[in-house]
């Protein structure tokens, strides 16, 4: 007889099964129907049947039983072929792919953070303290602003590594914390860049103005001396022509009249000189003050250089006001130190495997 068999170890046990159980009808009793299977087998291909083992067992025995032919009568000896059941019990936890974390970026941004972070604890702490009236209240005041940039700069990492964990009613929870901690410590940044950029600003714009006030005086004073026009005389030639003036004035006549013009015109021209020695005075302070005043071309030039700028590359569709570019640089300058927190969660993320 001929046995056809398929690569498959259930539709090969089964075959074999049914194979062995025709042989003794086959060899020696032709003609004769095979015997029902004893009770036992029944309950054995039950239970395979119920392992899903079997499935295939009706639809291959009438292939193996139309291969065997009838003429052989050489005895087929029974092949047992041994079935492995892949099925267990047990739970298999799935576990996700993993992923390479970047030590050295998230070293470096966990580094950038700290310096961040650094940075805006003291300046805020610095400015809280600013408030205080005396010594305990400024270290009290310093303290509460440490307090709650510590918080802005830890919440961001916190609410990171709880997310990753699933935890999502701890990050709802601390997500308004980190609201409020953001809040406060943006309103103290902000009254710190406002305050020392506003008294920079302030200290360049008088010393520009200033420096305008003297270069205008001293340019006016020029101007005067300039127009004056006199012959320099002393007090001892005003002296000189009121004694000649005297002598001759004892009885008036040409002569007196004589001495007495010459007496006016000393007169006048001794103003002039004295007018003209006080000029010289205080051009002379005006140019000594000049040169003490540093040399400022403009009150705030970033602000100023960024209006023109925006101008200059938009072709002037897009012309700022100089309040708008003073609200920017603020801003910009207030929150940034408060990045640090974020820079922590970026760090946490980077180094997770």
């Amino acid at each position: 007889m001929t046995v056809h068999f398929i690569n498959n170890s259930a539709v090969t046990a089964a075959a074999v099964r049914a194979a062995n159980a025709l042989t003794p009808a086959t060899v020696g009793h032709r003609g004769k129907p095979p015997k029902d299977p004893t009770g036992a087998k029944r309950a054995r291909e039950y239970r395979a049947r119920k392992r899903g083992l079997v499935a295939t067992d009706q639809c291959y025995s009438s292939a193996v039983t139309a291969s065997v032919t009838p003429s052989v009568t050489v005895g087929v000896t029974p092949v047992t072929a041994p079935i492995t059941d892949h099925v267990t019990a047990e739970r298999v936890t799935i576990l996700p792919p993993t992923r390479d974390g970047h030590p050295v970026l998230s070293g470096l941004t966990f580094v950038l953070g700290l310096v961040v972070a650094a940075i805006g604890l003291w300046l805020n702490a610095r400015f809280a303290a600013h408030f205080g009236q005396t010594f305990e209240a400024s270290a009290t005041l310093a303290v509460i602003g440490l307090t709650i940039d510590g918080a802005t700069m830890l919440l961001p990492a916190v609410i990171a590594a709880l997310w990753m964990r699933r935890r999502i009613v701890l990050t709802l929870a601390a997500v308004p914390v980190y609201g409020l901690a953001l809040t406060m410590t943006a309103i103290s940044a902000l009254g710190f860049a406002s305050q020392n950029i506003g008294d920079a600003v302030a200290g360049r714009t008088a010393a520009t103005n200033d420096r305008a006030t003297f270069s205008a005086d001293a340019a006016r004073l020029r101007a005067e001396r300039a127009a004056l026009v006199f012959v320099p005389t002393t007090q001892s030639a005003v002296d000189a022509a009121t004694t000649a003036r005297d002598q001759e004035c004892e009885r008036v006549g040409e002569n007196c009249r004589k001495r007495v013009l010459e007496l006016a015109s000393a007169i006048k021209e001794r103003a002039a000189t004295d007018r003209a020695a006080d000029l010289d005075r205080a051009i002379t302070t005006a140019d000594r003050r000049l040169a003490s005043l540093p040399a400022i071309g403009q009150a705030d030039p970033q602000v100023e250089t960024t209006v023109k700028a925006a101008a200059w590359l938009t072709a002037g569709h897009l012309r700022p006001e100089a309040e708008d570019v003073v609200m920017l640089r603020v801003i910009g300058l207030a929150f940034f130190p408060i990045l640090g927190g974020l820079l922590f969660a970026f760090a946490t993320a980077l180094r997770r495997q």
